[in-house]
């Protein structure tokens, strides 16, 4: 459309001058600087969430108790959208990196937590019953047979959870950062670079395809025990 002069440049330029921009783009260290600093608010940030998640979501699928004492409040503030409470983030934990990734890991945790706490919850109950059959004790059942049959699944929570922290990176940094992607949508909206704004947008897209296919490589590599893997080898083989 834009190609053909019905819609104007400034709205949707036409795909050569994107491509160029984004081949102009990529030669400058602005750009890598501001991709530098995306990856290591998003990964340190998603990081942190996990190894926080992870144990306390395993607690509230192995113990009622505890589950009662956390679900309440973690179901609660799940339900507040990120955005809108990113700008009390930034005044609670300052606008710098730190902040960054602080907003990042809350954003992942409570939503992270409650999938780890579910799929612990819905371990088959055969699992356990191997378990005491062999005298195993707890420490035992947890990490020779609740994790191993979880883990999967914990995994994909992980996968879904990830383009969470993207969407909530490029919010954060949208409303209060003076670097990464998100800030370059905002400065070049600003000078009315348009064309900017498209490639960074995809690239953030391509950025979040990689790290899918990344988790889903992994996932069956690793995983090989899974209902998931092995529903996807039997189609194959029936092909």
């Amino acid at each position: 459309m834009s190609a053909t002069g019905r819609v104007e440049r400034f709205f949707l330029p036409p795909p050569a001058d994107t491509l160029k921009e984004g081949y102009n783009l990529l030669k400058t260290s602005e750009f890598w600087r501001d991709f530098g600093y995306s990856m290591f608010r998003i990964i340190t940030g998603f990081l942190l969430a996990s190894f926080i998640a992870i144990p306390s979501g395993i607690l509230m699928g192995r113990s009622r108790k505890f589950a009662a004492l956390l679900e309440p409040s973690i179901s609660f503030i799940r339900f507040v959208p990120m955005p809108a409470v990113i700008p009390l983030m930034i005044l609670w934990f300052g606008s710098g990196e730190w902040g960054k990734v602080v907003i990042i890991c809350l954003a992942v945790y409570f939503q992270l937590v409650l999938m780890v706490a579910d799929t612990v919850a819905y371990v088959p109950q055969a699992y356990y019953d191997i378990a005491h059959s062999v005298g195993a004790t707890r420490w035992q059942q947890l990490t020779h047979f609740t994790i191993p049959a979880a883990l999967p699944e914990i995994w994909d929570s992980l996968r879904i959870n990830f383009g969470l922290a993207w969407s909530t990176l490029v919010f954060a940094e949208i409303l209060g950062a003076m670097s990464g992607l998100g800030y370059l949508i905002v400065r070049s909206q600003r000078y009315l670079l348009t064309e900017r704004v498209f490639v960074a947008v995809i690239v953030i897209g391509l950025l979040g395809i990689v790290t899918d296919k990344f988790f889903t490589l992994c996932y069956f590599r690793w995983f090989t025990w899974s209902e998931q893997v092995k529903k996807a080898e039997r189609e194959n083989d029936q092909a």
